[in-house]
């Protein structure tokens, strides 16, 4: 076996670029701008919900709360030999011969020599990529192969002047041989790459003959691995060369095996003229890829249809419930045929579900002028994919279509041309991104920082959103709850409501003020989900007066002056008020009011205090207007001496007290019609009192001498001796009289209806016994201006005298 020469290597290390290379960039265009850094900026910190894992499906938690749901075409877990679900992880670790990348349904290693081993079948290996060549140099002198510390995905061969990739995937490994620089000891040649596969018993390596074609007695098309029932278990794709300017070339591989070891050896050709163009810009990448049994897409690979038919397939897409979609991130790709010479360009890719469509996608400018792979990294398209499904707090699943087809090259649906490669980097799979119920923006304010402590309301606003509305908002302050928003298709719930709060034990005047706390609210959403640990809010009390009215409440009479003052626990309070009669001021009041009506009138003031920039609680001071009563005494009279008058007094609304004076020869001085019979003529004032109000009057009771006389006995002695014997009046100017004797039981005795009349002291012929007897006498004087006269009185029957 032919080494490259330590010169040769020096030589070669002098030009060589040590930077891991990409070179698939230069392969593969995008279809649209990478959008996918915000979805996975924090991937290495997702917390897998492992009860909702499947085979096509995982879900995540992120650090900031949000719940990403992962679905694709593509094998996403492995059910192990106890048949629990795992997780596919090609990523390679540390083995006793290397490195191996097990944790999938058929491990694959890369080994310390260089070559690789993968799995096709239950005990069932394959090794390839050993003991490469270049020409017939051996490209292993050192066997040194380590891991790209950027791409814990990746191994690295290298051996100058040649770099080896590894790059391993879910049951596939793919190969790169990087070419830094032309290699001058065999410039002018082809180049061969060539390395040994071993295959288990019974399974053979051959031409894919309907993917490929001969050129030059080399296969430029895909090699088979058949199991010995037939079935395929592993694919070598066409190699294709391309250089860093993008220049493409469909490679050509030969296939040799070894009848007695049953080894092939596969050779990849490089044309000399093409690697050896002017035009060629290095490095240049040399790329092959290796599948294995069960990477497999359902139905094999994606055809595309000729415009305008599309060819489609579908993912099941899981949608979490209980939240609202913040984004479905799309991915997938097409593959130009390098074989058919096919521009990227000629390709069209969209994407839709129930609810919409997604714009057509196609590569352009010099790009699109290539074969080989358009990708769209992930991307989000919530808006049109997802627009129409509600929030809910179910769980929901959502068919996801690609839509494939090519503008040229041939009628109907084939993968001649243009289709959809199951083993791409950038499988058809789709993340949907949504968040539980949250606040946001200012989470929640309240309408001051600054409330007078007689003022026990604020309002609060608070904002929610995500989740599955409606929200409901409660507050240990709140006197109930306030709902708001409504499901709705493509909304993130945005919505902020406003609610009352009563601060507890308001409103109070005087006390210190001071700082409080305003407890947080909480947000409940319609599947349960709560929002708490706002941060609380504090609001600063001010001390509101209080004012006291002296006097409160005030009576007056109608004229006289008010005077009412005002104090405050506040000693710099000051006062404003108004009357309901027009009036207002500030300070104390003092003004004079009248009522010239007969009934009381009240004027009312309403004080406000002010302090400290707070308003405290008004207060009324009610001041009645009492009218003066009007007195009446009544008219000026005459009356005879020896006889009486009944006074008159008026005045006052019915709650009156009267009062007359002087009291002399009144029947009473605290009533309203006294009886005077004064000897004299008298001038009598009545007070009228009615609330606290007194008024005057007076009148006068002219006495003049009666011209009539009547003078009444109160003794006689019937005996008949002729003295004192009868009982009569003596009367001046009396025509007629009437009188009546009673005894002390009121039993008529005698009477008699003439001026001349007498009592002999008899009854019914017996003269009577001593003692006191009544008489009643009516008279009617001559001067018929003067009334008829009463008089009552009683006369004493003495014994007879010796």
């Amino acid at each position: 076996m032919k080494k490259l020469s330590p010169r040769f290597l020096f030589f070669l290390l002098l030009g060589m670029q040590v930077a891991w290379l990409d070179g698939r960039a230069n392969y593969a265009t995008a279809l649209a701008p990478d959008s996918s850094r915000s979805l996975f900026a924090d991937r290495g910190l997702w917390k897998e919900d492992e009860s909702k894992r499947s085979i096509y499906s995982r879900t995540f938690i992120t650090p900031d709360g949000r719940i990403i749901a992962q679905s694709s075409k593509a094998p996403l877990c492995y059910k192990d030999k106890s048949g629990n679900l795992q997780v596919i992880d090609c990523t390679l670790k540390p083995s006793e011969k290397g490195w191996e990348a097990v944790q999938q349904t058929n491990p694959c290693w890369l080994n310390f020599d260089g070559s690789t081993t993968m799995t096709l079948g239950e005990g069932q290996l394959m090794t390839y990529n050993q003991s490469a060549r270049l020409n017939g140099y051996d490209l292993d002198p050192e066997g040194q192969v380590w891991l790209n510390k950027n791409e814990a995905s990746f191994g690295l061969f290298h051996t100058l002047p040649i770099a080896k990739k590894f790059a391993f995937n879910y049951d596939r490994i793919e190969t790169d041989y990087v070419i830094y620089n032309l290699i001058p000891t065999i410039a002018n040649t082809d180049l061969h790459f060539s390395e040994e596969i071993i295959l288990p018993d019974g399974f053979t390596l051959s031409r894919d003959l309907a993917r490929g074609k001969e050129v030059d007695g080399c296969w430029q098309g895909d090699l088979l691995v058949y199991a010995p029932d037939g079935s395929v278990r592993a694919r070598f794709f066409m190699p294709v060369y391309y250089d860093m300017a993008g220049a493409q070339l469909a490679g050509a591989y030969q296939l040799v095996r070894d009848a007695a070891t049953g080894v092939y050896t596969l050779k990849v050709m490089v044309p000399g003229s093409w690697l050896n163009d002017p035009a060629r810009v290095f490095p240049v990448t040399i790329d092959p890829l290796v599948t294995g049994p069960t990477t497999t897409w359902a139905g094999g690979t994606m055809p595309s249809c000729l415009l305008p038919a599309y060819n489609a397939d579908s993912i099941l897409v899981v949608i979490p419930g209980q939240i609202s979609i913040t984004g479905l991130w799309v991915q997938s790709s097409y593959e130009a045929s390098v074989f058919t010479n096919t521009p990227k360009s000629d390709g069209r890719m969209y994407f839709s579900t129930n609810c919409g469509t997604t714009p057509v996608l196609t590569v352009t400018g010099s790009q699109g002028a290539l074969p080989g792979t358009a990708y769209l990294q992930f991307t989000n398209y919530r808006n049109p994919l997802a627009c129409c499904l509600p929030q809910t707090c179910a769980q929901q699943t959502i068919w996801l279509r690609m839509h494939l087809a090519r503008s040229a090259q041939g009628a109907g649906c084939n993968t001649n041309y243009i289709y959809y490669d199951p083993f791409t980097t950038w499988p058809f799979s789709a993340y949907v991104e949504g968040r539980t119920v949250e606040t946001y923006a200012q989470q929640w304010t309240i309408n001051t920082t600054t409330i007078c402590s007689n003022q026990c309301t604020i309002t609060a606003t608070v904002y929610a959103r995500y989740g599955v509305p409606p929200y409901t908002i409660t507050h240990p302050w709140a006197s109930g709850p306030v709902v708001m928003g409504a499901p709705l298709p493509c909304s993130l719930g945005n919505s902020n409501a406003q609610i009352q709060l009563t601060i507890p034990g308001c409103p109070t005047y005087c006390q210190p003020g001071g700082a409080i706390s305003i407890p947080s609210p909480t947000i409940t959403d319609a599947c349960g989900n709560t929002v708490t640990g706002f941060p609380p809010k504090t609001i600063t009390i001010l001390t509101a007066p209080d004012v006291t009215a002296i006097p409160n409440p005030l009576a007056i009479c109608s004229g006289e002056p008010v005077a009412i003052s005002f104090t405050s626990c506040e000693g710099n309070a000051t006062f404003s008020w108004t009357g309901d009669n027009a009036t207002n001021g500030s300070g104390n009041i003092s003004t004079i009011l009248t009522n010239t009506g007969t009934a009381p009138n009240t004027v009312t003031y309403t004080v406000t205090p002010s302090a400290n920039g707070c308003t405290g609680q008004p207060v009324s001071v009610p001041v009645q207007v009492n009218p003066f009563p009007g007195a009446s005494a009544g008219n000026d009279t005459l009356i005879y001496s020896a006889t009486s008058i009944t006074l008159n007094g008026g005045g006052g609304n019915g709650s009156a007290s009267y009062s007359w004076a002087p009291p002399y020869n009144l029947s009473c001085t605290d009533c309203q019609y006294p009886t005077a019979n004064p000897s004299t003529t008298t001038t009598y004032t009545l007070y009228v009192t009615e609330n606290g109000c007194t008024s005057t009057d007076t009148v006068t009771v002219y006495v003049e001498v009666s011209p009539w006389a009547i003078v009444v006995p109160n003794t006689f002695t019937p005996n008949g001796n002729g003295v004192n014997d009868l009982f009569r009046p003596e009367m001046l100017g009396i025509i007629e009289l009437e009188m009546h004797i009673f005894n002390r039981w009121g039993e008529l005795l005698y009477s008699w209806n003439t001026i001349n009349g007498s009592w002999d002291g008899t009854y019914k012929g017996e003269k009577v016994q001593q003692g006191v007897y009544v008489w009643l006498l009516h008279a009617v004087p001559e001067d018929k201006h003067h009334p008829p006269i009463e008089m009552t009185g009683t006369v004493t029957v003495l014994p007879k005298t010796k």
